[in-house]
């Protein structure tokens, strides 16, 4: 297999308002990319409060945790299927600080498997699984930190061990309401349980995370991309 190629990534323009709905930015999409969409609240108050609707891609809900004292964290991700212009507009119904981002992948194959964080603790070192199905898949994520420390303040990692470091992560810093790290792993190797950790040092968090599997292309033609349909969404309480 042949990893999927990174392209680029859109968020919303601040993470720090509570005006709803808004939307990330947009990015220029071809046929059969995958799009990845995270969305963060900086409190969940244990009821699903975020929504995401794709524009420009049909968006499936993957995973979302909303227990309470937590911060809310959604994954959801979709597969082009008309080139142009894609988004997704985020909506939270209980007035928190939120925002999103979306990341897109080109030559794959489609949506694999997805993971999330199911009980969060007040700890320097939080781990989840994804059981990713084919080999060379790139695996997308999202951590969220109800603590919300300052990224500058801690040495932060995101790795897999067998895999290492995260090819990309990014933080997002909302003084007082919650702090967000999104990213990817490029290439994750041979299929199988990946787990993401994150480390913070000496530094206690309470994070919420979520990971989605995007999946490399075979090397003759590739098969078609999979059907959202497939995947169901996981809920915690």
């Amino acid at each position: 297999m042949a990893a999927p190629t990174y392209i680029n990534a859109a968020e919303t323009a601040t993470w720090a308002s509570t005006t709803t709905p808004r939307s990330t930015g947009t990015l220029s999409a071809a046929v059969g990319d995958v799009i990845l969409a995270f969305a963060a609240s900086e409190n969940a108050n244990g009821t699903n409060q975020i929504t995401q609707t794709g524009s420009g891609v049909t968006l499936t809900l993957l995973q979302d945790h909303f227990a309470s004292g937590e911060a809310e964290i959604d994954g959801a991700a979709g597969v082009v299927a008309g080139a142009g212009n894609v988004a997704s507009s985020i909506a939270n119904s209980a007035g928190n600080q939120f925002g999103g981002v979306i990341l897109q992948f080109r030559g794959s194959d489609g949506v694999g498997a997805s993971g999330e964080i199911a009980t969060p603790n007040n700890a320097t070192s939080h781990a989840f699984d994804v059981v990713t199905t084919q080999a060379n898949s790139a695996i997308g994520f999202m951590f969220a930190d109800w603590n919300a420390i300052d990224p500058a303040s801690i040495a932060e990692t995101v790795s897999i061990s067998g895999v290492g470091a995260a090819t990309s992560v990014t933080p997002v810093y909302t003084a007082g309401h919650y702090t967000v790290y999104y990213g990817y792993f490029a290439d994750v190797g041979a299929a199988g349980t990946k787990t993401l950790t994150f480390t913070s040092g000496a530094t206690n968090t309470t994070i919420t995370a979520v990971g989605i599997e995007v999946l490399g292309s075979a090397a003759a033609g590739g098969q078609a991309p999979r059907s959202m349909h497939q995947f169901r969404l996981r809920r915690a309480a």
